[in-house]
């Protein structure tokens, strides 16, 4: 049954899995094991959220985040253990100062962890898996026992990834991470079911549902070899996108679609690294 809590409102997903979403467009989610409790990003309420999540859960809470941006990790200094990928821990000064959001300037209370790494939280096991490209630490978090995966913002919601940004990195490196992923999901023995950072955007073309799924990723790679080529049909960004920002473009191919700007474009290509981890543990 779904529930509200101050702005924040309660969906049970299934068994152990709550997504919350935080009326300001973000979602995230709190996963439940035997003796302890994992929160994958903040979202952005006004309020302060670990009293919502004590209503959720008396176990201890281990925050894992997706990327550093203020949307995803706004309350990260409510929590006593956060992870963060190591290559977005230089993001965080340029974070604190976006959206008035005041944290703590001590990088060191954040656990990092590389592309690839088992995180193990009591009974819960979670692996990190590296999806640059939106931040050079955008990461999808593959939980094997539910066969779940979390993408924050790693390919966006279904309405588009933002590559424009100062911190997104290269469309081929970009590419180069979607067929790292692509081939560990294809590589499994069944679909996993995937919760996005964003869960109303699959929604937002009137009357369509575009869900995150490995049809959508496979058309993002096709579109970043169309922009590379200089092949795709491309338009304005919407100023909404731009905020102040270099000017930027949208590209679309079946169920993908791109902002990005020449700059990410031309930036210096870094070779990817796959997952090398064994789905079936």
């Amino acid at each position: 049954m779904n529930e509200k809590i101050g702005s924040i409102s309660v969906f049970p997903e299934r068994a152990g899995v709550l997504r919350l979403d935080d009326g300001n467009g973000s979602s995230f989610y709190l996963l439940e094991g035997k003796g302890a409790a994992v929160l994958i990003d903040t979202g952005m309420a006004n309020e302060p959220l670990r009293p919502v999540i004590e209503q959720l859960t008396r176990k201890p809470v281990t925050l894992l985040i997706t990327h550093a941006h203020p949307d995803h990790m706004r309350h990260a200094d409510e929590f006593d253990t956060v992870y963060l990928h190591e290559q977005d821990i230089p993001l965080l000064p340029n974070m604190r100062n976006r959206m008035d959001v005041q944290q703590n300037t001590d990088n060191s209370r954040y656990q990092r962890f590389q592309d690839g790494d088992r995180l193990s939280i009591d009974d819960l096991t979670i692996y990190a898996l590296g999806l640059s490209g939106h931040t050079a630490g955008s990461t999808l978090f593959y939980v094997p026992s539910g066969n779940l995966l979390f993408t924050g913002d790693a390919v966006g919601s279904g309405a588009g990834v933002w590559m424009h940004l100062m911190e997104s990195l290269s469309i081929a490196q970009y590419l180069k991470s979607l067929q790292n992923a692509s081939a560990f999901l294809a590589s499994l023995p069944q679909p996993p079911t995937i919760f996005t950072g964003h869960y109303g955007q699959r929604y937002m073309k009137p009357g369509t549902d575009n869900p995150v799924c490995l049809a959508l990723l496979k058309d993002m790679e096709t579109l970043c070899r169309m922009i590379l080529d200089h092949k795709e049909t491309r338009k304005d960004a919407p100023a909404a996108f731009l905020r102040g920002m270099r000017p930027a473009y949208v590209a679309e191919y079946g169920r993908a679609s791109i902002v990005y700007s020449e700059e990410t474009i031309a930036k210096q290509h870094k070779e990817g690294t796959p997952y090398g981890i064994d789905p079936s543990i």
